[in-house]
């Protein structure tokens, strides 16, 4: 039967070190992966949210708009209604004040949908860095995981440092060394 020497054990044991190392070496990566595309998803729902805040913006300035038209009208035919003529000035008030409120729910909801963006561009690079740095962790955990498994490694036959031969080592008597001192 039989056994197997305790060089095989320890290669074995070193393999199967390094394999384990390196598998767990592309979790990280996998990890990382993962974490940019939750991060992709996350900052895609923030750029759709930014645009419907936009766009709630632009509905909420269109109907201060048409409510300053209905009030103008309404003046007019009030002022009509009461045989005076029809002020330009207060027509004039009643305007601008429509295209202020109007401008103003434009404005504020760019300004929303602007910060909502600069969100989302955050959460995207967030996720570029992780993934940056679970492939550096992968890869140190790859070059650690083959530096160990060498280390572990027994020395082969080949490697196994040979004893000196006799006569070797020793300068040659035939240079001139004085061996006397």
């Amino acid at each position: 039967m039989w056994t197997p020497s305790s060089t095989a054990i320890k290669t074995i044991s070193a393999g199967l070190g390094f394999i384990g190392e390196y598998n767990r070496s592309k979790t990280v990566e996998r990890e990382g992966k993962y974490a940019r595309e939750i991060a992709q998803i996350n900052a895609e729902a923030l750029m759709k949210d930014a645009q419907r805040r936009f766009a709630a913006g632009v509905r909420e300035g269109a109907e201060y708009r048409r409510q300053g038209e209905i009030t103008e009208s309404n003046a007019i035919a009030n002022m009509a209604a009461m045989g005076g003529g029809v002020d330009p000035e207060m027509l004039a008030r009643l305007k601008q004040k429509a295209n202020y409120n109007t401008m103003s729910a434009i404005y504020d909801s760019a300004v929303a949908a602007s910060d909502i963006r600069a969100e989302a561009r955050n959460v995207r690079s967030q996720g570029e860095w992780a993934k940056m740095q679970a492939d550096a962790r992968a890869k140190d955990i790859r070059f650690s995981a083959a530096i160990t498994a060498l280390k572990d490694l027994p020395l082969s036959y080949a490697q196994k440092p040979k004893k000196p031969r006799p006569g070797y080592g020793k300068p040659p008597s035939n240079i001139g060394y004085d061996r006397s001192g």
